[in-house]
């Protein structure tokens, strides 16, 4: 059920950052191609945890169903659980880490009021602070968060694949 929640997370913050950016990018007119990338980047990570989350909330709510230990006598969580949990903490500070940058961003333009109150145009101090002080964190964290999606599906592609034999 950990899991699960964490999933949530995920795709709460993936929805807003996302939600931001087309905010961000409605406003800045001649935003750098780099900041399309990353709306677009936040629309399929968002996509991607939600369908992770429909899917691990049915394999938990089948395993409770089918199990006869309780939850409180189980002492370790199954295999690749561990690792799983572990890769969506990575994604969660990833994804926070972008939401700070977008806040900073919308915070140019609208006195930190969330973009409501922003200029249609940031113009040169939006693009003056993307080159000068976020592009190269973006492009980083754009990187690492391709890189959790793709560890993610492996492992799961992993548990799915393999079936230990029955003894």
């Amino acid at each position: 059920m950990e899991i699960v929640v964490a999933v949530a997370g995920l795709t709460d913050i993936a929805a807003r950052t996302g939600s931001k950016l087309w905010s961000l990018s409605g406003a800045w007119r001649d935003a750098p191609d780099d900041l399309h990338r990353l709306r677009d980047d936040m629309v399929r990570t968002q996509q991607f945890f939600g369908e992770i989350k429909e899917g691990a909330f049915a394999l938990c709510m089948e395993s409770l169903g089918s199990r006869s230990i309780s939850m409180a006598e189980e002492k370790e969580p199954p295999d690749g659980q561990t690792e799983l949990q572990s890769l969506l903490g990575d994604g969660a500070d990833i994804l926070q880490r972008l939401e700070g940058i977008v806040d900073r961003l919308l915070s140019i333009g609208g006195g930190g009021n969330g973009g409501r109150d922003m200029p249609r145009d940031l113009g040169k101090r939006g693009r003056l602070y993307w080159m000068g002080v976020v592009r190269k964190e973006v492009t980083t964290l754009r990187r690492e968060l391709r890189e959790v999606r793709s560890s993610i599906c492996r492992l799961l592609i992993a548990q799915n694949v393999y079936v230990p034999p029955p003894f």
